[in-house]
């Protein structure tokens, strides 16, 4: 599945399942006012190349995930990858990327996309303590 276009504060991605997804778009970089969402199931994969201040990778559920390049040779993709979610390759975002999983696992940091440099940095709340950043 590919979403394309438009500029967002905040895209937020939530995996269900393999091949399972909601992504959730705002005007605003703090999340409060809601554009759309779209739920997509039976794809694999999904590229969303919509601009983003912030981009957010909800509720990734426990195991290994990993966010390196996209795996095709689009510039200013980036992607993560991992146990039960579907390989989703995202815009860089320009300020942030924040990650939660919803259970014990790793969180691999790869190369990423060579035009990847949120002006924030990186920023994985843990489960059950304090935000590391990185």
């Amino acid at each position: 599945m590919t979403v394309a276009g438009g500029s967002f504060g905040r895209v937020t991605f939530s995996p269900t399942s393999a091949s399972s997804e909601t992504i959730q778009q705002y005007s605003d970089a703090a999340g409060t006012t809601l554009l759309s969402t779209t739920t997509f199931s039976s794809s694999p994969t999904l590229v969303d190349s919509s601009a983003a201040t912030v981009t957010k990778v909800n509720n990734l559920p426990a195991g290994t995930h990993t966010f390196a390049d996209d795996p095709g040779t689009v510039a200013g993709l980036s992607a993560f990858s991992g146990t039960a979610v579907p390989t989703t390759s995202f815009a860089n975002p320009s300020q942030q990327l924040l990650v939660t999983m919803a259970g014990a696992g790793t969180l691999n940091l790869n190369a990423m996309d060579p035009a990847y440099a949120p002006s924030a940095g990186r920023r994985s709340p843990a489960a059950s303590g304090p935000t590391r950043s990185t």
